[in-house]
């Protein structure tokens, strides 16, 4: 069983949201443990990314795209990332010490996908796209990628409602968490790193090649 939800469909939470609502409501899916309590504490994570990915969701596909060189061009936009597993030790903190019905912001960093793909090179992956392209020709390319997606069987990795984020995006604060619950996100480029070695020890991405010393 699954809990089916409409994202951003009115204008009152886009409103609360301070952002514009999408032209066409977000069907999204929850797991039933999703569910919590009356007045339990709430976490809204932004952007997820880190290691142990194993159903390798959208992020996790991307980065593993740009560590194996295999990702055409990058958008010019940014977006709030945050360590998956900095968002699941908030959790259990909240669920411990925050007060009832506490609403707590999990973000991290917010950086360009130019930053992204430079942190995975530094942490041994491929050299990133030469090619960057605006955030309007990714709109208009989205359609395209969704319908390939359908005919080969795959997750694509931008849709409309990605690029629609992208457009909303900002920066965003998680002073109360960390005022209230120590809340200490690590650096992005931490996980970034992180994430490609956990690539190669599952066997996602080729080791690094080393040379070889030895007499002349």
């Amino acid at each position: 069983s699954k809990v089916i939800g409409l994202a951003l469909n009115s204008a009152e939470h886009a409103a609360e949201l301070d952002i514009q609502a999408p032209p066409d409501p977000a069907l999204f899916f929850k797991p039933l443990s999703a569910l919590i309590g009356h007045r339990a504490p709430v976490i809204y994570p932004s952007g997820v990314l880190g290691p142990h990915d194993h159903k390798r969701s959208r992020m996790g596909s991307l980065l593993l795209s740009l560590a194996r060189g295999r990702f055409p061009a990058l958008i010019r936009a940014g977006f709030d990332w945050v360590d998956a597993r900095d968002v699941a030790e908030l959790c259990v903190t909240a669920a411990e010490r925050a007060p009832l019905g506490a609403r707590y912001v999990a973000s991290g960093e917010h950086r360009t996908f130019t930053e992204l793909a430079a942190a995975v090179t530094a942490a041994g992956g491929a050299r990133p796209p030469r090619v960057v392209v605006p955030l309007s020709w990714a709109r208009l390319a989205t359609p395209f990628i969704e319908r390939y997606a359908r005919i080969t069987g795959t997750s694509p990795l931008l849709t409309r409602e990605a690029v629609w984020l992208l457009e909303q995006s900002r920066p965003l604060s998680h002073a109360r968490a960390e005022q209230e619950l120590g809340y200490r996100p690590r650096p992005i480029p931490t996980t970034v790193a992180d994430t490609v070695a956990w690539f190669r020890e599952v066997g996602w991405l080729r080791p690094i090649s080393l040379p070889k010393w030895g007499p002349a």
